[in-house]
This record gives C-alpha cells, structure tokens and sequence, in this order.
C-alpha cells in the first residue's frame, strides 16, 4: 500500500480509534481492565490457508513497516496495533544478561499491554550457537509431534534472558495459528536469579511461531492479571529452605488453577488468539 494512502485510511480511521480506545477498556485502581471486544470464531486445527487467497487478503490491507519487514492487521483488530515500532540490532551476546541474537524489530500494541518481536530464521540460527536445536525443537512442538512438557522451547530474543529454564511453571498451552504461520502459546511467570511471585505484575502470556515459508520467527509477549492473583505478591519464605521436588509442587498448583480458570484471565486468552490471527507478516 503506497504511503499516501495509508495516510488517508489513518485519517478516516481515527476517530472510529479514538472511540475504539476509550470503549475497549476502563480503569479500575489505577490499573487498565480490558473488556472484551468481539473476536472471530478461531479454530487452531484449520488446514494452512491458501497462499492466492493471503495475498487478495491481505494485499490492500494496512501495515506497518520497519526495514524489510511488514505487519499487516484486519482494520478488526486496528484498535490495537500502534504504528510504532523499535529495531534492535544484533548482539553477540552480554552475559549473564543478554545472550547473541540477530537484529529483530519490536512492534507495539495500545490497550493491551503487549509487544511482538520479529526476527529472520536464518539469522538467528547464525547469530547463536543455541538458535538450531531450539528452534527445530519449537517447530516439532508446534508441529504437534512432540507433547508440551514442563517447558516450551524458547529463542530469548528481547532485553531479558527469558528461555525454557527460566519458566517457572507452563500453564494454557495451546497450538494457535497467525494469518501466515502458526505457533504455540502459554502463560507463565519468569524466575531468572531467584524465585520470583506469581502476581499480576509478572504474569505473562507468551506466543511463538514461525511464518509458514519458515523465514521469520514471532514472539508475542502480553501482560496479564488473573482474578484469583494478587496484585503484588511474595514467595514464602519457608520455601527457599525445601527441596526442589516441593517448589515445583508449589508453581505447579498454580499451573492447575489457571488451566481449570482460563476465563478469568485480563485479556481473555481466545481473545489474544483471534488477534494474532488477523496478523501477517512478511
């Protein structure tokens, strides 16, 4: 789409965004509460969709670019997606903090408090010796032809040294699928250094995918909270004294309950699905 007229469709758009904004959330405490906008029906076990008919999907839709990168998103799901992005450039790696990766591009979201970071397949297998095994053990995951563990396989690719070790527990997993790939999704709380509180200022839902010609790798990171949790929480102290068997047994309870409790997560989990779902990247 040339950048003339998406200066117009913007224009056109804005105040159906600005009333979108305010109507899709409320402020209670302080702290934004979503409501939940209307979403498609969403089947995760749908065949790949036809290549033709992506482009005559997608070919007039609106995007958002940043180098060689485009996200495209249904004008359903505009409300959400900022026409901001950051580039970061490739890092051999900073220990104990940041580990190599290639050059990825991090889009943003309003309302919801969430960020999709993009890299190339190919330049993350060469930036990080790690990258191969991982990513081919993402794919087999998302494949469907290995079950979901104690982890998910994971590319730690932003600011923090998130990976599979750091999940302090796997909760909601689910294979799901964007306008142009598919991926797998869950929620967790990350611990790095030391145990950290499953509260609703840590809890994450975290997705990740590769588009279907396998080039890029997306990872989608949102912010949650959950009725039954805390704003701030802490880990009991007499926890740090047990054995590992007993911490695990101690994130696993709450693994249960948000598997037994999906609907009451903030955003909805299926809601956070059908957007991924209206987006395409190339």
């Amino acid at each position: 789409m040339k950048k003339k007229n998406r200066i117009a469709l913007k224009l056109i758009l804005l105040g159906a965004s600005l009333i979108g904004l305010l109507s899709s959330c409320i402020i209670f405490g302080g702290q934004t509460i979503y409501e939940d906008p209307e979403y498609v029906d969403f089947d995760p076990e749908a065949p790949p969709k036809d290549e033709s008919k992506l482009e005559e999907q997608y070919g007039d839709m609106p995007y958002f670019e940043a180098g060689e990168m485009r996200l495209y998103y249904d004008l359903s799901v505009q409300n959400y997606v900022e026409d901001t992005s950051e580039t970061h450039p490739s890092s051999p790696g900073k220990e104990p903090y940041e580990v190599a990766h290639p050059d990825f591009v991090e889009f943003f979201f309003s309302t919801m408090k969430a960020r999709l970071l993009v890299a190339r397949v190919d330049l993350y297998q060469s930036a990080a010796d790690f990258a191969p095994q991982t990513i081919t053990d993402l794919q087999v995951l998302i494949d469907g032809e290995s079950e979901f563990g104690a982890c998910v396989p994971e590319l730690p690719l932003n600011e923090f040294y998130h990976e599979c070790s750091h999940q302090q527990f796997v909760a909601n997993p689910k294979r799901v699928k964007f306008g142009n790939g598919s991926g797998v999704r869950f929620v967790s709380v990350y611990g790095i250094h030391d145990l950290t509180p499953v509260d609703d200022s840590n809890l994450v839902y975290v997705f990740q995918g590769f588009t279907d010609d396998g080039r890029y790798y997306l990872k989608l990171i949102v912010e949650m909270i959950h009725s039954q949790l805390p704003g701030t929480g802490e880990i009991p102290p007499e926890l740090y004294t047990q054995d590992a068997a007993a911490v695990q047994e101690y994130f696993a309870q709450f693994a249960e309950t948000f598997n037994t409790s999906e609907k009451e997560f903030t955003p909805k989990l299926d809601w956070i699905d059908s957007v991924l779902a209206k987006l395409y990247v190339e």
